[in-house]
């Protein structure tokens, strides 16, 4: 069982880590701006969510033997291995941390903020059961990201926006459906309320952004309707 001082250097080192991988990053990569931010920040995001976070929650989920029962209600203390897990988080940890040196978006930042608060819980309140849930939970909510990233990226790419919200949508309701889950199970109560006001709060910002950026694009299809018939009629 990992102690507060083994947690504590595994955020640490993977801060550390971040900030050198935003280092190389600002190096190889065009320095840009996509809404405010380095363009780099984008590609490097991508890279965690498809490469790293996958792998490490499938190893995690390995570690308990494939078992969904023993991985989403045991604490900390009853699973028969946490080295993947705690790799996992380290990275989520790494990942959060080297965007709030670098994101000028305060929703973002508010964002990061709530998802680290909630490895914090989990990391240091080691009696917390249901560790598969905050797995689960947090790659559901990053793989609903990447395609917001995706989305940043190749903005004119009207399949890749249309993916975004659909992605978006579902991880979104996946993510507050275990959060619900998660809240009656039998766990302590102030952890079930915790991790409920959180993931549904940042399920509702995402979902409302999700929605605002589809109202954006009507309207801009609408503009260009109006701008080519405008023109057919010179």
């Amino acid at each position: 069982m990992a102690s507060w001082l083994d947690i504590a250097v595994d955020f640490g080192v993977a801060s550390l880590v971040g900030v050198a991988f935003n280092t190389v990053a600002k190096k190889l990569f065009p320095s840009d701006t996509i809404k405010g931010d380095p363009r780099w920040v984008y590609y490097l995001s991508i890279f965690a969510q498809t490469c790293i976070f996958p792998p490490l929650a499938f190893m995690s989920w390995r570690e308990q033997g494939y078992t969904v029962a023993n991985w989403f209600v045991s604490p900390w203390a009853d699973l028969p291995g946490i080295f993947w897990t705690r790799m996992y988080m380290a990275s989520l940890w790494g990942y959060w941390a080297k965007d709030m040196l670098v994101l000028s978006d305060p929703l973002i930042v508010v964002h990061h903020i709530a998802c680290m608060s909630s490895l914090l819980v989990a990391g240091w309140l080691r009696d917390v059961g249901g560790v598969g849930f905050i797995v689960v939970g947090t790659w559901v909510l990053e793989t609903g990201t990447v395609w917001y990233n995706f989305s940043t990226l190749f903005d004119k790419n009207q399949t890749t926006r249309r993916i975004y919200w659909v992605i978006m949508s579902l991880t979104n309701i996946i993510a507050s459906y275990l959060a619900v889950l998660y809240f009656q199970t039998h766990f302590a109560l102030s952890h079930r309320i915790f991790y409920l006001v959180t993931v549904l709060g940042l399920s509702i910002g995402r979902q409302r952004e999700t929605v605002l950026d589809i109202l954006r694009y009507r309207e801009e299809t609408r503009k260009v309707v109006k701008k080519g018939n405008e023109a057919k009629r010179r």
